[in-house]
């Protein structure tokens, strides 16, 4: 540094950081050069390339009176570096020493914009060097090689904005006049009316939304009490079958009142202070006291909370019908995990869809699309695939809040025939043929991969007689073995405790 804009000693100064300019990026290369120690006459450049990664770089300037100013960066010229003003035709000659390693500001002595590393090999030329920089005398056909793959990589970006691209709905230019409908008809208008949310949610000199994009980022905001709530309580209707506010679609004075005001604000304040993390709210609550309670109910639990208002138990909860199923398929090691792509069509009986004469014509999947998870399902609003359907999954002929879960036989034969039930069975009895070596360490791996425990004193010796009962009645079977085991599986899969939560 050559360069004292508190002295008026304007001169040069190459750098990193830009001292707190605002076209100044941190952690970057700059340059200032004037042709005037005052006032500013020059060009001021920053580079696009930061050189603060704790690792060794090799950086250097090129200025060229009157022509151009160039930064390189391991060799390698910055071309995306930003250059504001016009190149000086000269430097001007200020009376501050060269300084390395320091700046000055306002004083004779370089004390002030230490440098912050290790500096090696400084060196200074009284010519404009080029080609020495880079790779030679091949540096300016890199130079022109990056420059070509900039252009390819802005026209690559510009082509992916492009083709995602979704039409919007639109703000109109002059919005349309709202009125009160007296007494609901549109013929009698009542009062003209501007957009607001209820004035009982709006804070005291708060801007009201005026549009679409307002109001979802009012809603959005930390300081709405709605939101936040609706979402945990969501959260937690997903592991106690019901929420700290039972009625899930009415949060007004219509619906029920929350069982634990005090534990909704709680859980809502610290979703909202945690930056909406939804990780951190879930982790919460299944690691909570009260998520790991039993879920045993004794004659007390019967007498004073019988609905569970007080949280005294754990609930038993069924799982959706699509983690039932996925469940399956994961024991089993059928479950293909892969994300994205189309839709896949499982299973399902013969003229399904013909028989509820919807168009098109269902045409099974092959191969690892029909295990995918159940996400993946391709599914009609009015005709959803009947495994689900049979299992309390919902139509989406309209918004569920809340699922109803019913306990019917059919369900039970759902899951001993179902075909994804019955190929998860023989596939599980596959599993754990392969990977245990005994009947006894065989039905531990079974209990361990459908129930996450292992038998106890009284279920092991009827499992056991189970499978010997199987073996005998398979014994003319070309795979005696592993059709006893098949059996085991599929009672395994069909179990109240495999199905229901905990």
């Amino acid at each position: 540094s050559k360069y004292d804009w508190p002295g008026k000693q304007r001169s040069y100064l190459f750098g990193i950081g830009g001292e707190g300019e605002k076209e100044a990026t941190p952690g970057h290369l700059f340059f200032w050069v004037s042709s005037r120690t005052d006032p500013f006459a020059g060009v001021s450049v920053y580079g696009s390339k930061a050189v603060n990664d704790g690792k060794t770089h090799e950086v250097a300037v090129v200025f060229e009176a009157g022509k151009s100013v160039r930064l390189f960066v391991d060799g390698f010229e910055d071309t995306a570096a930003r250059v504001i003003g016009k190149v000086p035709a000269a430097i001007a000659i200020s009376n501050r020493g060269l300084a390395i390693g320091a700046g000055y500001s306002g004083s004779l002595q370089a004390e002030a914009h230490r440098f912050e590393g290790s500096l090696t090999k400084v060196r200074l030329y009284d010519r404009a060097l080029g080609g020495e920089f880079g790779f030679g005398m091949e540096s300016e056909e890199i130079r022109q090689l990056q420059i070509a793959l900039r252009k390819l990589d802005q026209a690559q970006r510009a082509g992916s904005q492009e083709a995602a691209a979704v039409p919007v709905m639109k703000e109109r230019s002059e919005p349309r006049e709202t009125f009160i409908h007296v007494r609901g008809s549109f013929l009698n208008r009542g009062d003209k009316v501007a957009p607001a949310v209820p004035a009982v949610f709006a804070t005291a000199g708060e801007g009201q939304p005026k549009n679409r994009l307002e109001f979802a980022r009012w809603l959005v905001d930390g300081k709405n009490p709605l939101v936040a709530r609706v979402v945990v309580n969501r959260f937690w209707q997903g592991y106690f079958g019901h929420g700290l506010v039972r009625t899930p679609d009415d949060f007004g004075s219509q619906g029920a009142p929350p069982t634990h005001p005090d534990l909704l604000d709680w859980l809502a304040a610290e979703f909202v202070d945690s930056g909406w993390d939804m990780k951190h709210i879930n982790r919460l609550i299944v690691t909570s006291a009260t998520y790991r309670q039993s879920a045993r109910i004794t004659s007390t639990h019967r007498e004073r909370d019988a609905k569970n208002l007080r949280l005294s138990r754990m609930p038993r909860v069924r799982l959706p019908a699509e983690q039932i199923r996925d469940q399956a398929l994961a024991v089993s090691g059928l479950l293909k995990p892969s994300t994205g792509g189309p839709s896949v069509f499982p299973l399902q009986p013969e003229h399904y869809w013909e028989d509820r004469d919807l168009p098109g014509k269902w045409i099974p999947s092959s191969g690892e699309d029909r295990y995918r998870k159940s996400l993946y399902t391709y599914w009609r609003r009015m005709a959803l695939h009947p495994t689900m359907e049979l299992l309390d999954a919902p139509a989406r002929a309209v918004c569920v809040a809340k699922r109803n879960t019913a306990n019917l036989p059919t369900q039970a034969l759902i899951t001993l025939n179902a075909p994804v039930f019955v190929k998860s069975a023989e596939h599980l009895a596959r599993r754990i043929l392969e990977e245990a070596e005994d009947d006894d360490a065989r039905l531990g791996l079974a209990f361990r991969l459908t129930l996450s425990r292992q038998p106890d004193a009284a279920e092991r010796p009827k499992f056991q007689s189970f499978i010997d009962t199987q073996l005998i009645r398979y014994t003319l079977s070309s795979t005696p073995e592993l059709s006893a085991w098949k059996s085991l599986a599929a009672v395994l899969l069909n179990l109240d405790e495999t199905i229901t939560r905990p």
